[in-house]
């Protein structure tokens, strides 16, 4: 049996729920370098329950070991979210920057006492492009909302500022109208024409630096 694909790149199984059907948990760091430009954006994203078990078991049976799965699953998640965007967006002073390809990657497993869980962290390298830190915007969503991906809270946007600049990130959550959650509730997998969507159900990020 072939590898699923990523969920977040087009799975789309034909059993009936709701907008969304799987949860990205995020944490984002932020390093600002002594001269007050953004260095790297770090991400972590640790997928839910039921698709980091349904992942794990078609890789354990599809690879010899688990090490050799993670690693190949990882280049390919990789491969196919750069397609994407990462599904990041990350703006400065009003202009829209593009994440280039991670310097670092890696796809690993972490067990809770509920389930294990897959992580896939991203290290993106931006000190060749001079990018000055007054506000920075970030949002990271599945444009269709098949995936909710939030920040639980503030604390998992982390600024390492070696700059003397004093910074402050801001976690604004989204303000969808009644009419719009319940179409996204109407929604089943099934339904691929909902580019916009995520957007309506994105956090937003703000880094103000002074």
């Amino acid at each position: 049996m072939k590898r699923l694909l990523l969920m977040v790149c087009c799975l789309w199984p034909t059993t009936a729920l709701l907008h969304p059907h799987s949860w990205i948990n995020l944490t984002t760091d932020f390093v600002i370098d002594d001269q007050e430009q953004l260095a790297q954006v770090r991400q972590r994203w640790i997928f839910d329950e039921f698709y980091s078990a349904m992942m794990l078991a078609d890789l354990d049976r599809e690879y010899p070991t688990r090490e050799l799965a993670l690693l190949a699953h990882g280049n390919d998640m990789i491969a196919s979210l750069s397609q994407h965007g990462f599904f990041s967006h990350l703006v400065l002073a009003q202009n829209q920057h593009a994440l280039p390809s991670p310097a670092e990657h890696q796809l690993s497993v972490v067990t809770t006492q509920e389930a294990d869980m897959l992580v896939l962290e991203m290290v993106f390298d931006l000190s060749s492009t001079p990018l000055p830190v007054s506000e920075l915007s970030w949002q990271v969503y599945d444009p269709t909302y098949y995936v909710s991906m939030r920040h639980d809270d503030v604390e998992r946007i982390r600024i390492h500022n070696r700059s003397s600049l004093e910074c402050m990130p801001n976690l604004i959550e989204p303000n969808p109208t009644e009419e719009q959650m319940n179409y996204a509730s109407s929604l089943d997998q099934t339904q691929k024409d909902t580019d916009g969507l995520g957007r309506l159900f994105a956090q937003k990020v703000i880094v103000q630096c002074v």
